[in-house]
């Protein structure tokens, strides 16, 4: 199956679904958050990343989440910025510059996918298994494989 016509939005919604249907983890509602072996991890979609967004997001990793009639204010462990392009050569420095930002962000460009091309990358190199699970999925789903952003293109430029 081929990702024609079909936006990051639905993919996720579809990873969710599947989560709810064939996995023991919470799903929040309205919200691309999921709760897995004790920790939260959230996804992230945007059309255009900018840094000062990412920073922002990963210095303070929390989201609100409805309870009941109110909301409370959740820690994120995990966050995947899901991206319909290539991030900028200045994200990739500050991923790999600020050294516990690798253990808790992923970075994944689908922009191959919705272009109709099976292979997109990623920069994963923590160990949320709701990521790894998410990978899975497009996989097996999409015929998706992935390979490591490179970060040589952005060396230089």
């Amino acid at each position: 199956m081929a990702l024609v016509g079909i936006s990051i939005f639905e993919c996720i919604e579809k990873f969710k679904k599947y989560c709810l249907q064939t996995k023991n983890w919470k799903v929040y509602e309205n919200t691309d958050l999921i709760r897995a072996s004790n920790k939260l991890h959230q996804f992230v979609w945007v059309n255009h990343l900018n840094q000062y967004t990412f920073e922002a997001m990963i210095r303070n990793p929390t989201c609100a989440t409805k309870q009941g009639c109110s909301y409370r204010i959740r820690n994120i462990d995990f966050i995947a910025f899901v991206l319909p392009q290539t991030p900028s050569g200045e994200i990739l420095n500050y991923f790999e510059e600020i050294s516990d930002v690798p253990e808790r962000v992923a970075l994944y460009d689908l922009s191959h996918l919705l272009r109709k091309e099976s292979v997109c990358t990623k920069l994963n190199k923590t160990k949320s298994q709701v990521f790894s699970e998410f990978e899975k999925f497009l996989t097996k789903c999409y015929g998706t494989r992935f390979e490591p952003i490179s970060f040589l293109e952005f060396i230089n430029p």
